[in-house]
């Protein structure tokens, strides 16, 4: 997870380790750093200002010594591959540039298209990779359709590759986003869900679960950290039922309803279903704004590809696909969660 932690020493602490930190101590952290990018607010934490980019920073490197570690044999890589929305404004890609710089990447911001590729692209990019593999299936012209439903962001893009007999050109016809779509959001919403329920059947006070960001804002020192935590157990909890409904009709998980009582709770797919409509009608709205963009009618679509963690919400999969009734769902053979970066490095080993 993009998540940083500050120990009381300022050490940062990135990914699973800090997510479970947060929940001690969520004054310390900071999550979904991507909504904040190429904005002007700083984040102050333990008492200390950071940007955006800084927090972006603490990311890099952590991402950069686990390879190391990883491939210890080969030496520390000095070049990379930056894939980045295509929607993202110029001063949201100077500032990835920079944290990657900072983190120890030899990254000319002057020449930032030999270490950027748009997320579109890279997907469309090893979908074509794999496509060699199968020449019967290979259309000269294919147009298709790349949801990325991620933690924080929507990205919706329209891709045409072109076959011909001197190359293949892949160009980005339209993307649209919404910023503050994600699966994170919807976390928060099942656990609101499951708040309201346990209210109704228990008398349980879930106003902690239920309060709005404004709301939030109001409450001070120890009260916050309650309420924070409160959340926080609420959100990972749905976010296990969300993840089991992928696979299943119905998932069970216990609730804490006091310091020490827990309460079973039920979801099913159909009540996924409900909880996700308001997410499901601005997903269409983006759908349908892509296509607009890119003057292309969703009958003329020949594939959908879904990327990101997103990919696996079931009842969000249908919805994208229900857009395109003439195109083939083809998620599974591009490997939805890692197909981003695979063709990232495929474009990176092409350049070398």
């Amino acid at each position: 997870p993009s998540v940083v932690f500050f120990e009381e020493n300022m050490f940062p602490i990135v990914g699973k380790v800090a997510k479970d930190r947060a929940d001690i101590d969520p004054s310390a952290c900071v999550q979904s750093v991507k909504r904040l990018l190429g904005g002007t607010c700083n984040l102050h934490i333990r008492g200390k200002e950071f940007t955006p980019a800084e927090i972006t920073t603490e990311i890099f490197r952590t991402l950069l010594g686990a390879v190391e570690r990883a491939v210890v044999d080969r030496g520390s890589p000095r070049h990379a591959i930056l894939t980045i929305p295509a929607d993202i404004s110029d001063q949201q890609t100077h500032q990835v540039l920079a944290a990657a710089g900072a983190a120890g990447l030899r990254i000319d911001a002057g020449h930032s298209q030999d270490y950027v590729l748009d997320e579109p692209s890279a997907a469309a990019l090893y979908y074509l990779w794999k496509s060699r593999k199968h020449a019967d299936k290979i259309r000269e012209r294919e147009t298709i359709f790349i949801y990325d439903f991620g933690a924080g962001t929507l990205d919706c893009s329209l891709v045409l590759i072109k076959r011909e007999a001197n190359g293949t050109t892949i160009e980005v016809l339209a993307t649209t986003g919404d910023r503050r779509l994600g699966g994170n959001d919807v976390d928060t919403a099942i656990a609101q869900y499951v708040a309201r329920q346990l209210h109704d059947s228990n008398g349980f006070d879930g106003t902690s679960i239920l309060y709005s960001n404004a709301e939030l804002r109001l409450i001070k020192g120890g009260e916050l950290t309650r309420v924070i935590r409160s959340r926080a157990r609420f959100r990972d909890l749905a976010e296990q039922m969300k993840i089991e409904l992928s696979n299943s009709d119905e998932t069970r998980a216990d609730f804490p309803t006091s310091p020490s009582e827990l309460s079973e709770v039920t979801l099913t797919s159909q009540d996924l279903g409900k909880i996700m409509q308001p997410f499901l009608l601005r997903s269409e709205a983006m759908i349908d704004a892509c296509c607009a963009q890119a003057q292309t009618v969703a009958n003329s679509v020949h594939t959908v590809l879904h990327t990101g963690r997103g990919s696996a919400i079931r009842v969000l999969r249908e919805s994208v696909n229900a857009r395109f009734p003439s195109a083939v769902d083809r998620s599974e053979f591009i490997e939805a969660k890692q197909c981003v970066a695979l063709g990232a490095a495929w474009w990176a080993h092409i350049k070398n």
